[in-house]
């Protein structure tokens, strides 16, 4: 079991890792950025216990190809389980999770999606936004 216990650890640190794709600014923040930098925000709304959330942080951002298509967003998460995220959420009419909406950058919305979505399915929907 000793030797077991770190290999459990290391497992469950790798899921539980966040890809390096997400902003820690609030989505006001990001919108102020997305000004002065003529990018696009992308709200991944999640929740902790949420599978296909955990699952598209797992598989959809930590994709090199997914990465590569957003480096004009910027990328956020809201977790509708605190009480920032619950108005948010409110706001955005969000109703199932995981749920993308990207906004320009006066905050109006270009894109929403519910469920999960492979690397492929993002970026196909990206692309067609981008026309």
């Amino acid at each position: 079991m000793k030797k077991l216990f770190p290999i459990l650890v290391i497992l469950t640190l790798a899921w539980a890792a966040e890809p390096a794709i997400y902003s820690d600014l609030s989505l006001k923040q990001a919108l102020a950025e997305a000004q002065s930098t003529d990018k696009a925000v992308l709200v991944k709304f999640h929740a902790d216990w949420c599978h296909y959330c955990r699952a598209m942080d797992k598989n959809t951002f930590s994709d090199a190809t997914v990465e590569e298509g957003l480096r004009d967003y910027i990328v956020i998460k809201v977790n509708v389980d605190t009480p920032s995220g619950i108005l948010l959420a409110r706001k955005y009419k969000v109703s199932g999770l995981p749920t993308l909406v990207a906004l320009d950058s006066d905050g109006n919305i270009t894109y929403r999606q519910s469920g999960y979505q492979s690397p492929q399915q993002l970026l196909a929907a990206l692309q067609s936004r981008n026309g």
